[in-house]
């Protein structure tokens, strides 16, 4: 890597599989880096993630296709992440919209909540993302 360390990575749910890896890399290799998992309404990750409970199970899935679980997966581990962060499905489908609208191109939803997310976590995109000309 060349350069500063990014200070946030932002993933979606999913299978919890590529949130653990980035997480336990970036720990074993010392960086600064912190890993937020982006969590749709109905899933198990966020109150799973809350409560550490690892078998977590809501029993509904999400709306929102391909990221979201009705039970916590065991590829998922809480400690390789730092928050869990729940988006309404509103939201997502409110970002995917404005995203059309301001540069032409149709995101799917998981894209749209996880750029959602980052203004979550960083003060910084949520600013240049106002700021924004796309």
């Amino acid at each position: 890597m060349t350069g500063p360390p990014p200070v946030w990575i932002v993933l979606g749910a999913g299978t919890g599989a590529s949130s653990r890896a980035v997480g336990r890399y970036l720990r074993y290799h010392g960086f600064p880096t912190r890993v937020a998992v982006v969590d749709p309404e109905q899933s198990a990750y966020f109150p799973g993630w809350a409560t550490n409970c690892a078998d977590y199970a809501t029993g509904m899935p999400s709306s929102i296709e391909g990221i979201g679980r009705p039970r916590m997966e065991p590829a998922f581990d809480a400690a390789s992440v730092d928050p869990v962060i729940p988006v309404p499905d509103v939201a997502s489908v409110a970002a995917m919209r404005y995203f059309a609208a301001t540069t032409g191109l149709h995101p799917a939803l998981p894209p749209a909540r996880t750029c959602g997310a980052r203004s979550t976590c960083c003060p910084a995109c949520a600013r240049r993302a106002r700021r924004a000309r796309w």
